[in-house]
């Protein structure tokens, strides 16, 4: 007998998908200290989303900037990766109001807020990048020292500048921190720089660093 396809879920209004009995607060070895975790209507949330992303930015960017201010880590996530997806600049204050206002704790609006302005190409969100881009971990963070915020500053602030001289760049790249070094090689190999190829082939070298070994090869692919 032939088995029909399920018709997807419908979509549902961001807002509507995200009251607290959808969420829980998680507490494990794995995600000490996660709040607020979607764990009911993902997916329709994520199909309502989608559906924002096919409208006219102007249409859509209200509901958009309310999901990046909202307490929910998957819907700050759906909010910045689809602003970055409609390629809507002027988002970019926004996004970088929310960066600064990040809490201590907060990795993951952290992280999907600093990816959208690199796909932006917003070079407004340097000076920002180059106050988080260190090898000190955040209070209420965990994991080896620059993991939590210091990589994916310094990939995105050298995404952005696309320029080895340039003076931060320059800075990651001679870190001790293996975190910092590691997320600027990736912003530069993204960036796609002039001579990108030989400081790749230098620090997957054997005698650098794993992390940086491991960065530097993934990108020489």
């Amino acid at each position: 007998m032939l088995a029909l396809p399920h018709p997807p879920p419908a979509a549902v209004p961001p807002k509507d998908g995200l009251p607290p009995p959808n969420s829980r607060n998680l507490n494990m070895a794995q995600a000490t200290g996660a709040q607020q975790m979607m764990i009911h209507q993902a997916e329709e949330t994520r199909l309502a989303f989608a559906a924002l992303a096919k409208q006219p930015a102007e249409a859509s960017r209200k509901e958009l900037l309310a999901g990046l201010a909202s307490p929910y880590p998957y819907a700050q996530f759906l909010a910045a990766k689809t602003l970055a997806d409609l390629g809507d600049k002027t988002a970019v204050p926004a996004l970088l109001k929310r960066l600064e206002a990040a809490g201590n704790g907060d990795t993951v609006g952290f992280w999907w807020c600093c990816e959208a302005l690199g796909r932006l190409g917003a070079k407004e969100a340097i000076p920002l990048l180059a106050k988080h881009a260190t090898s000190t971990n955040p209070p209420g963070t965990y994991g080896p020292e620059g993991m939590a915020r210091g990589y994916v500053s310094a990939w995105t602030l050298a995404k952005l500048a696309g320029d080895v001289q340039h003076a931060e760049v320059q800075r990651l790249l001679k870190s001790e921190n293996v975190w910092l070094r590691g997320g600027a090689l990736r912003g530069w190999a993204d960036a796609k720089a002039a001579g990108v190829d030989e400081l790749l082939k230098a620090a997957a070298a054997p005698d650098q660093p794993a992390l940086v070994r491991q960065e530097a090869r993934l990108h020489l692919r």
